[in-house]
């Protein structure tokens, strides 16, 4: 299925603003493929210092199942205020990604919306995105002027809308062909409980799910929309087709953006573009605009920094502006927020809530969530047959003095207009071509930016002497310099280099699961007042039943259990049940 997608991608890669039958014909057959996304996120109240934690679903609702189109998913909260708090990019695999954010006591107090899309999503027109809810309260700020203050002794004065049921109990939302059970309804502190969800009748169980168990708080909060809930409005889900076709992230973030020409004299259509990664591994790759200047690139490897560099191959690349589109986004005129409403009991039930917080952050050193390894790219060169690490060799003050005395296979020449650059002796190639100079990932077109650098600062310098192709660009060898902080970046300030700022994919991380299955461990002295016990961001199931087990707190209370999820089959799967902690 995803190499028809890349087929019709291709047919639309370059079209402009004329669409031939053909073209048209490919068009619409791509639109037949949309997307639709949900989140389930952990609450929708939360306490500065606490920690959002969401789930990112794209589903297609044609069919009800998981989407393999996008390869990311965006989402991001923003204020009454239409300020932006946080953007995040999540990688999508099978159609699910999941990330977190810690609430930050620089933001207020007030309403927030959840807003979760993918670029596909971009032509569906407008209202087509995820929306909702989210509470925060921030004590720790004077200014709380976006809640309102009620006495306790006004009807209804809680924070809007419907909510959870605080009084706990026994309560359990049920479905038909799903069933999750628990070994008791009351536990004591630190204790073990087990959570089994199973498939009620015969056969297995195949999906995609979260678990999230979570204090419920002793008021009312806004209520989150279900995967049950959210599933039952695809049906609606009706495209206006955006006549500016907005591509999908199929394989990577996808960069975009136009070359214009200064001068009259030059064109901007079939130049060659650097685009640069810089990071550990670094990107770089070269890229040719067509004919009105514009260009696509995908990222297909997403383990890079945070930042991409742009600039036009060429003598002449002083007579170009670039111009980036920018990233995908939603229009939020029509979004409503509720009010939020404060009463006096509520205060102390928040400054409570405020301490456990602290308490726990206190420990963060010894109950950190962990980061999952990931392979690293291999560099786009390979590997460098030679490799000089300056630390191992008596330093020298300059780099000139650093190529005579070290680098002895390279070296500094100066042409006939007085400007410098690397040669690399002994090479194949024609002297007539300089080596592709790389310093931290970033491509330098003039070597005096480098010769001139700080000598103490770099850590080090790999040669390629035979000739190096990249794209369709030939060079006599290759140059790649790591600098000590690896940081070179930000010492190169040329009007003709265009800049962007890349959001960092979120990592995959193991969260924070205490386990009190011996003496020592329940009896431990390091407070435990988790109100969060259990965010289980990826379970997926192929089996009869599927086990989850986690510990209590030493919070008393009643604490919701959450499921949602899809099964391979395109079924929307939600389930609650509340237990105590005494």
């Amino acid at each position: 299925m995803k190499k028809l997608y890349i087929t019709l991608l291709l047919c639309l890669m370059f079209t402009t603003f004329g669409y031939s039958q053909q073209d048209l014909s490919a068009r619409d057959r791509l639109f037949d493929n949309k997307e639709e996304v949900f989140i389930h996120y952990n609450s929708t109240f939360l306490v500065a210092g606490e920690s959002l934690l969401y789930k990112l679903y794209s589903v297609d609702p044609n069919s009800g199942k998981l989407s393999n189109l996008s390869s990311i998913g965006y989402l991001e909260l923003t204020s009454q205020d239409g300020e932006q708090i946080f953007l995040h990019k999540v990688s999508l695999k099978g159609g699910a990604g999941y990330g977190d954010f810690l609430i930050p006591s620089t933001v207020p107090s007030g309403a927030y919306k959840l807003l979760g899309y993918t670029r596909w999503m971009q032509n569906a027109g407008k209202g087509h995105f995820f929306s909702g809810d989210l509470v925060i309260i921030n004590p720790y700020m004077e200014d709380q002027s976006n809640v309102i203050w009620l006495n306790d002794s006004v009807p209804g004065s809680n924070v809007t809308t419907l909510l959870q049921d605080p009084s706990g109990g026994n309560s359990i939302r049920k479905n038909k062909k799903f069933c999750l059970e628990v070994n008791n309804d009351v536990y004591g502190r630190r204790e073990k409980v087990t959570i089994n969800l199973s498939k009620v009748g015969s056969g297995p169980v195949r999906g995609n799910f979260s678990v999230s168990v979570k204090k419920l708080e002793n008021f009312l909060i806004p209520q989150p929309l279900t995967a049950e809930s959210f599933h039952s409005t695809l049906e609606d889900s009706n495209w206006e087709r955006n006549k500016n076709l907005v591509l999908p992230d199929l394989r990577g973030e996808i960069l975009s953006g136009k070359v214009i020409a200064r001068d009259k004299n030059v064109e901007a259509g079939g130049r060659t573009l650097i685009v640069s990664l810089p990071g550990k591994p670094f990107f770089v790759r070269l890229v040719k605009t067509a004919t009105d200047g514009s260009f696509k690139l995908n990222l297909d490897k997403m383990d890079f920094g945070s930042r991409a560099f742009f600039q036009v191959l060429g003598d002449d690349r002083e007579h170009f502006e670039i111009i980036l589109d920018n990233a995908p986004a939603v229009e939020k005129q029509d979004i409503r927020f509720q009010e939020v409403k404060i009463t006096n009991g509520m205060v102390e039930l928040i400054r409570q809530r405020s301490i456990y917080n602290q308490v726990e952050n206190s420990y963060v050193s010894v109950k950190q969530d962990s980061i999952d390894s990931q392979v690293k790219s291999i560099p786009f060169y390979g590997s460098l047959p030679e490799i000089y690490n300056l630390d191992e060799f008596t330093r020298f003050p300059t780099l000139q003095e650093t190529f005579v005395e070290i680098i002895q296979l390279a070296r500094v020449r100066r042409n006939r207009r007085g400007s410098s650059h690397f040669e690399l002796t002994g090479s194949a190639g024609s002297q007539s071509l300089k080596p592709l100079l790389i310093v931290d990932g970033l491509i330098l077109q003039d070597h005096e930016d480098f010769i001139h650098y700080d000598a103490g600062k770099v850590k080090s310098i790999g040669l390629q002497r035979e000739k190096y192709y990249l794209g369709p660009e030939v060079f006599n060898g290759l140059m790649v310099v790591e600098t000590i902080n690896g940081d070179f970046y930000e010492y190169i300030n040329h009007n003709f280099i265009k800049t962007k700022r890349i959001e960092i994919l979120q990592p995959k991380k193991t969260y924070y699961q205490p386990v009190y299955g011996l003496k020592k461990q329940l009896y431990s002295r390091v407070p435990d007042y988790r109100l969060q016990l259990l965010w289980l961001p990826l379970l997926v199931v192929d089996g009869t039943t599927a086990e989850i087990e986690f510990y209590t707190s030493d919070v008393p209370g009643n604490y919701e259990i959450t499921i949602e999820g899809f099964t391979e089959d395109g079924e929307a799967v939600s389930l609650q049940k509340v237990i105590e902690v005494q």
